[in-house]
């Protein structure tokens, strides 16, 4: 099977794979698996990332561009000793361009690499650095228990936030109006399609007739705010408009009522985080494939207002910030609504301003406003000062 991911995302996968073949040598052979076994000489990185990917791969890429520890890098992906290089395990970089964030998570990739037969898919890859390699290479263990399984599959834990710093509200404050300002000051802002998706289902959500009008909204408030492009899952099935329709009557149903612009505190109680889990797993099964954090939670915040979206920046903010992890789960919703009480004068005045405009934001919508404008804005400093190498590269997605 030949692939064509883009050169960032081959040199992450590339550098995923090795240290996972890695790991399957040394778990047959009954070795050690050690943080040692895990680095890797620039070339093998890049000769072994170059099969995975029509484009060239530049040196600079492994040495430069992709080396957290080099002053000029780009993004976090791999770790320095002389010429060796490893991959960055989860959190070393507090979660900041660590990895990729659109990887299709269903894809398969089925290769062979140092030697050993691989076949896995990217969501498993993803686990398995999470929960398995990021420990070894951070604590110098690897954790085995029956339940972790021969073929290499991860261990299923729970992963919980510990430390949280005190944020800076007004400073957080800010980013709000700096986000809003853009969509007040500009009559047809793309970001604008929020406000016409939410106020739309909102309004006819227990209308039977309005459902395709519903799905044509989810469309393309998607598409505005990057769900169909590049390797996204709705660009790659090459549907049109209607393949929405299950979502929108499964977000129609009585029992999902409690859930719209549910306020924090509500969404620190167990039945709502069950109920947000719930949909999450039946959304999946919906679009008849596993889908991404990032398209279910843009689809919530559209539809329900009930989370914020776990885009690119936004995940950058809660983790710049240690408000919680940036993976939609109930310790990630208790994360996100302990921030919103912790702060609820400010950020409700702040609400109430915005909300005398005629669009009534819910809660949600306000913690994403803030977290990914903390995203947007590092991004943009950072890029103003490197080289211009990834012109179009730094989208809000």
């Amino acid at each position: 099977m030949t692939y064509n991911f883009e050169v960032k995302e081959a040199v992450w996968l590339g550098t995923a794979l090795m240290s996972y073949a890695k790991y399957l040598n040394s778990e047959k052979a009954g070795s050690a698996i050690t943080q040692t076994i895990f680095w890797f000489e620039q070339n093998e990185i890049r000769e072994f990332s170059q099969t995975l990917t029509n484009n060239t791969i530049q040196p600079a890429r492994t040495s430069q561009w992709f080396n957290g520890d080099h002053e000029n890098n780009s993004y976090n992906y791999l770790r320095a000793n002389g010429s060796l290089r490893r991959l960055t395990g989860i959190g070393e970089f507090k979660g900041i361009k660590e990895r990729p964030d659109e990887l299709e998570d269903n894809l398969v990739l089925d290769l062979s690499c140092l030697g050993e037969p691989i076949k896995i898919t990217i969501f498993d890859l993803l686990k398995w650095v999470q929960e398995i390699y990021s420990p070894c290479v951070l604590n110098g263990l690897i954790e085995i228990t029956s339940n972790l399984e021969k073929s290499g599959k991860v261990v299923n834990r729970v992963t919980r936030v510990t430390a949280k710093l005190k944020s800076d509200i007004d400073k957080l404050i800010k980013k709000i109006d700096t986000f809003y300002r853009e969509i007040k000051n500009n009559e047809h802002a793309r970001y604008k399609s929020w406000e016409h998706c939410y106020a739309y289902f909102q309004k006819n959500r227990k209308t039977e007739e309005c459902i395709e009008i519903m799905a044509l909204h989810l469309g393309f408030y998607l598409a505005s705010w990057g769900m169909y492009r590049g390797s996204t899952f709705l660009l790659q099935i090459q549907k049109d408009y209607k393949i929405h329709i299950p979502i929108i009557k499964l977000l129609m149903e009585s029992k999902y009522d409690p859930l719209c612009a549910v306020s924090a505190d509500k969404l620190l109680q167990t039945e709502f985080q069950d109920l947000i889990l719930e949909l999450k797993e039946r959304m999946t099964v919906a679009y008849g494939q596993k889908i991404t954090d990032t398209l279910i939670t843009k689809i919530l915040l559209g539809t329900l207002g009930c989370t914020p979206a776990y885009d690119r920046y936004f995940n950058y903010g809660i983790r710049n910030y240690n408000v919680a992890t940036a993976i939609l789960n109930r310790d990630s919703l208790i994360g996100i609504a302990s921030f919103y009480l912790d702060n609820y004068d400010k950020l409700e005045r702040k609400r109430s301003q915005i909300n005398s405009a005629g669009i009534i934001y819910p809660q949600m919508k306000i913690v994403d406003m803030c977290f990914w404008q903390v995203g947007f804005d590092d991004d943009s400093e950072k890029r103003n000062g490197e080289n211009d190498e990834y012109p179009g590269d730094m989208k809000k997605v």
